[in-house]
Order: C-alpha cells, then structure tokens, then sequence
C-alpha cells in the first residue's frame, strides 16, 4: 500500500490509499472523476428506478435490468448527440429532462414512420433536449451527505412519560 499526498491548494490535501504503482497527481485526477460515476449510477437508480425491482423471478430480472440498461443507453446517445448541437459538455445537459423527452416525444416504433417524419421527429427531439441545460453555479458547495428517504406514513413520536389510558 502507498500513501500519496496531493495538495489540492494552500489549504487542502488530499491523501490517497492505493496499492496502484502511480504518481499521486494522476490518482487525484482519477478520484475526481469518480463524481461522474456517481451520478451515472443515480440516474440508473433513481431516474431510470432500479432502486426497487419489482421482478421476482432471476430471467425477469435480467430482462428489467436489460430494458433499463437500453433506455439508459438511448438517453445518454440522445444527449450526446444534443450537446455537440448546443457545443457543450454532455455532462450539461439534464439526464432526467432530456429522458422525459424521449419517452414522451419518440414513439415506440419510429420504423413505423415514413423516414422523412421519423427523422424530423428525431431533429425536434435533438433540438430540445439541447435546450436542457443544467444551470452552471460557480461557487456552490454542498457536503456530501446521504439523502433520508421520506416515508409513506409520518412517523408518531410516543410520549413515554405519559401514562397509559385504562
């Protein structure tokens, strides 16, 4: 195991733990992409709601997990494909809006559709998920902390110093 000590700045260090035969600046760099793979995998759970599956059976499973991995997959092409029509980062635009889009505005079959009306059915979709932006807030920090799930029922606070009713 190695210990590696990145200044970040004046007043932040980073220390890493690895047993990777690396310079620490290329560690650091790596550790800060790990952002990235947390939100993809948000998106997986939460967007695309693979928190909870609801198939009971191992061959049903596979097929949810297979259908949301493709879903997943046409957004971030979409998405892709929209950001090099705005000329910025994927990563800018809304995962969850430009996913609202395609369920909403491609229909099951675009085969279905002449390929003139497909394929501007597709423009339309591409401009507007373009238009998806994630607003950029220079300066904004929030610590990292786990979200509490809300429950369906509020929770009753018992008074234990009450005495029970006869």
């Amino acid at each position: 195991m190695r210990l590696h000590e990145v200044r970040v700045c004046d007043t932040l260090t980073l220390w890493l733990v690895t047993s990777l035969d690396a310079a620490g600046a290329d560690l650091a760099t790596t550790y800060h992409g790990r952002r990235h793979i947390e939100a993809d995998l948000r998106d997986l759970k939460q967007t695309l709601c693979l928190d909870v599956l609801r198939s009971r059976s191992a061959g049903m499973i596979r097929k949810e997990l297979a259908a949301a991995t493709i879903a997943y997959n046409l957004v971030i092409l979409v998405r892709k494909l929209a950001a090099a029509e705005a000329r910025v980062e994927p990563r800018r635009l809304s995962f969850a809006r430009v996913r609202s889009l395609v369920k909403a505005l491609l229909p099951q079959r675009l085969s279905a559709m002449e390929p003139a009306r497909a394929q501007g059915r597709i423009d339309q979709v591409l401009r507007m998920a373009a238009q998806c932006k994630i607003p950029h807030r220079p300066g904004r920090s929030y610590s990292r902390e786990a979200f509490v799930k809300p429950t369906k029922y509020p929770r009753r606070k018992i008074d234990r110093q009450a005495k029970p009713k006869k």
